[in-house]
């Protein structure tokens, strides 16, 4: 009987780090853009630039979330004392700067947008005029999901010039860089 549980219980292992790996996977483009979609509104009503999705950054992203899931921890800093920094200069990215916000426990994309919204310093991050583009990863299911957003602007690009109140703009939405 013994050796029964202890069968069963290295297989519960076995099952759950098979289940944690299998959700390490960029997520679906569909779940990214409408991440992005989210964002963008938030955004747009803030008269802030929209932000476009970097491969890169939804690599950092997305590898964060999945090590926050594998080793049972939440912090923006990893165990092995990995930070921002070090994991979009690991997934190839060059940043002049960059933000990130990590959520716990919201089990979907309108509920953890809804949460950042309502921290001061993760809205701050998302209505960010600094930033130009974003990477999302999450891991993990229902209650447990994990949640992290990456912005960044690499030091090749130009902050998009917000309108003035008045200001016409052409196409409705598009701002003109000056």
């Amino acid at each position: 009987m013994p050796r029964i549980l202890l069968f069963l219980a290295v297989m519960a292992v076995v099952a759950t780090s098979a289940a944690a790996q299998s959700d390490c996977r960029i997520q679906p483009a569909s779940a990214l853009r409408d991440l992005l979609s989210s964002v963008n509104a938030e955004r747009a009503a803030a008269g802030r630039h929209a932000l476009v999705l970097s491969s890169q950054l939804n690599r950092a992203a997305q590898g964060h979330a999945c090590d926050m899931v594998r080793r049972d921890y939440f912090s923006h800093r990893s165990p092995n004392n990995g930070t921002l920094t070090t994991r979009i200069k690991a997934a190839g990215y060059t940043a002049c700067y960059a933000n990130e916000n990590i959520a716990f426990g919201q089990p979907t994309r309108d509920r953890v947008i809804v949460a950042w919204m309502r921290s001061s310093g993760h809205r701050r991050n998302i209505l960010d005029k600094r930033i130009t583009e974003v990477g999302f990863g999450y891991s993990g299911s229902g209650g447990a999901r994990k949640w992290v957003m990456v912005g960044a602007r690499p030091c090749d690009a130009r902050i998009p010039r917000q309108p003035a109140p008045n200001e016409q703009t052409p196409n409705n939405n598009q701002y003109q860089n000056n």
